[in-house]
C-alpha cells in the first residue's frame, strides 16, 4: 500500500481541456501589470571626473585636497594638483 496521493484526478462532468484550448487566456488569468518606460537620465556630477568630464576611469583621490580624477588625468600633469593647484610631493601624489 502507498501513502503517495494519486496523480490522476478524476473530475466528473467537467470538460476543462476544450475551454482551455479555445480561450487559453481564461486558463492562466494572470494579469500582467504595464512595465514602466524606461527613462534616461544624465549621468551624476559624482560619477564625472572633474578634468576630461567623462565617467571615471581607475579614479584616483588627489591627498592634498581630496578630490578625484582619473588616473591618466593625473599622469598627464606633472608638479603641480591640476585640481587645486598645489606643489605635489610624495606624500601628495595620488
Amino acid at each position: 500500500y502507498s501513502s503517495k496521493k494519486p496523480a490522476v484526478v478524476h473530475v466528473e462532468g467537467a470538460d476543462i481541456w476544450t475551454k482551455t484550448l479555445q480561450d487559453p487566456a481564461s486558463a492562466a488569468k494572470k494579469e500582467e501589470k504595464p512595465k514602466a518606460p524606461i527613462v534616461r537620465r544624465a549621468c551624476p556630477p559624482e560619477y564625472l571626473c572633474a578634468l576630461c568630464r567623462r565617467i571615471f576611469a581607475s579614479p584616483k583621490i588627489a591627498r592634498c585636497c581630496g578630490r578625484s580624477a582619473c588616473e591618466a588625468c593625473f599622469t598627464g600633469h606633472t608638479g603641480s594638483c591640476p585640481l587645486c593647484g598645489k606643489d605635489w610631493s610624495e606624500e601628495t601624489t595620488p
